[in-house]
């Protein structure tokens, strides 16, 4: 046989129905007993009805409290169920309990709080269920627990946050119109849709100087490729067909001046650029430049007006600006290196043999055998050609096209009398960022941002200024437009990793190529 669970009894103080949350939203698993009973004295009910004629929210409170109290007197009932479980918690109202009349001496009841001290003494000795005062004020507590009564302090974390200010209500209902106002703006969302790793890393190679028992293995490879002629023998004369040739030694200072000067300055001049290596201007890093990817979109109800789209280079870079067409030039798959590989320099030729010829046979077989060598040296390919097209292709005139930030597509337009592209309102144009500068920050404007449009890329050279292992750095990018009150910011940081270059394979190469 199960036996009924003993109600533990919570006499309330006005306290927790007007400083408190709402009675179902407490946390009554931190009070003791299951079930819990919430009475409500009369000095209690009597607060209640006192209030609803208050103002503010101590009003609303005891309206809510009262209420409750009729939907309970309506139905017949001196109870209801405030949580059904874990624990179980029931509001009880109980009118006819009196102060102990063996207090009165003590304490004065003519005060609400006494009068709820002595109720919680005249219920713990006619119950055997146990009794405790529920109140947020120190007085009724100290006044219960100095007559040996069981008293329990609200807990700060079940009180409501205390009431606005004026002024505080006003800054509210202003933050609610200015967020239905924005509601009605433009929504600029910014991304990071770089590829590759989450952490921007620019790995930085620094070429490592060659060992000098490297460079000593590199050397006896070029000189055995290489080797030094020692043989002059001269060679014997040769016939062919009609033609007789016949040689002569190289002189003695051609010979000697190949073997000890141009020989052993071609062997130096090789070691000394494998030794430096390292300093070589085609293997130090092309630029410290590191690609970041912004994405734009209008995600918003209306379009953007007159936008600007600012990048802001903060700590140890830079921001450069590269031009289109230069994107695809030798080295742009390897943004750290430039791909050519430096040359050393050809060996010496040898002295070479004086040769005479002599033609045999007629005069007829002489002129065939000079129609044969002007063919042989003609130059089909070679004409003077000219046209503006050439001209375009010069060096001063691709100058002249980046300084002014033009297009080889618009100059020819402009050749041809027709009129460049019209501006576009929903296209994006560099403000105040020329092509190939170094700038701390950087522009782009558009007159019309369409919303629920294409996300915008926007590709962000950074430069370091400065090469330690872990300079960091970031890029702030900035949204402004005319009718968005509140710029969109998003920040990108990027960070720079020093390591060394092994220059071993690079020399191999270069002896290799070295014919």
């Amino acid at each position: 046989m199960t036996l009924p669970r003993v109600e533990h009894l919570y006499v309330a103080d006005t306290n927790l129905f007007f400083e408190c949350k709402k009675l179902e939203d407490l946390p009554w698993q931190e009070l003791d007993g299951d079930p819990i009973v919430i009475l409500i004295t009369k000095p209690v009910q009597a607060e209640i009805d006192k209030h609803k004629k208050a103002s503010g929210r101590t009003k609303k409170r005891a309206l809510e409290t009262f209420s409750r109290l009729r939907q309970m007197l309506e139905n017949n009932t001196m109870e209801t169920v405030i949580s059904q479980s874990n624990p179980k918690v029931i509001l009880r109202v109980t009118p006819t309990s009196v102060p102990d009349p063996e207090l009165s001496t003590v304490l004065d009841y003519h005060t609400n709080d006494d009068k709820i001290v002595g109720i919680v003494s005249t219920l713990s000795k006619a119950q055997s269920s146990p009794v405790t005062l529920l109140t947020d004020d120190t007085g009724p507590a100290m006044t219960a627990q100095s007559q040996h009564l069981d008293a329990k302090l609200i807990d700060s974390a079940w009180k409501r946050p205390p009431e606005q200010t004026t002024e505080q209500k006003t800054i509210k209902k202003l933050n609610q119109d200015l967020d239905l106002y924005r509601n009605q703006e433009p929504k600029i969302v910014i991304r990071n849709i770089t590829q590759g790793s989450k952490e921007h890393v620019f790995h930085l190679l620094i070429p490592k100087p060659l060992p000098e028992e490297s460079v000593r293995e590199l050397i006896n490879k070029l000189i055995e490729n290489h080797p030094i002629r020692e043989d002059f023998t001269t060679p014997k004369e040769q016939v062919l067909f009609n033609r007789k040739t016949s040689y002569s030694k190289p002189s003695d200072d051609a010979i000697n001046h190949y073997q000890s000067v141009a020989y052993p300055n071609w062997i130096e001049s090789c070691r000394a650029i494998l030794t430096s290596l390292h300093n070589e201007a085609y293997l130090q890093p092309k630029s410290q430049i590191l690609s970041v990817t912004f994405g734009i979109e209008n995600s918003g109800t209306r379009p953007a007006s007159n936008v600007s789209v600012n990048f802001e280079a903060q700590g140890n870079i830079i921001l450069l600006r590269t031009n289109a067409s230069s994107e695809h030039e030798d080295g742009a798959d390897n943004p750290e290196y430039h791909s050519t590989i430096p040359e050393l320099p050809q060996p010496p030729a040898p002295p070479s043999f004086p040769s005479k010829t002599e033609i045999l046979g007629n005069k007829k077989s002489s002129s065939l055998i000079a129609l044969g060598e002007a063919l042989q040296n003609a130059d089909p390919f070679k004409s003077a050609r000219t046209s503006i097209f050439d001209a375009i292709r010069s060096p001063d005139i691709g100058d002249i096209l980046r300084e002014r930030d033009l297009s080889m597509e618009t100059y020819h337009s402009a050749l041809l009398n027709v009129a460049p592209p019209k501006h576009d309102p929903e296209s994006f144009y560099y403000s105040d960022w020329p092509v190939g500068t170094l700038q701390k920050t950087g522009r782009l404007t558009c007159s019309l941002f369409r919303h629920q449009a294409i996300t915008e890329i926007f590709e962000v050279q950074v430069q370091f200024t400065e090469f330690g292992n872990n300079t960091s750095g970031s890029i702030l990018c900035t949204v402004h437009a005319e009718n968005l009150t509140k710029p969109s910011t998003f920040r990108i940081p990027v960070k720079l990793a020093v390591q060394e270059k092994d220059l071993r394979q690079t020399a191999e190469e270069m002896v290799f190529k070295c014919r």
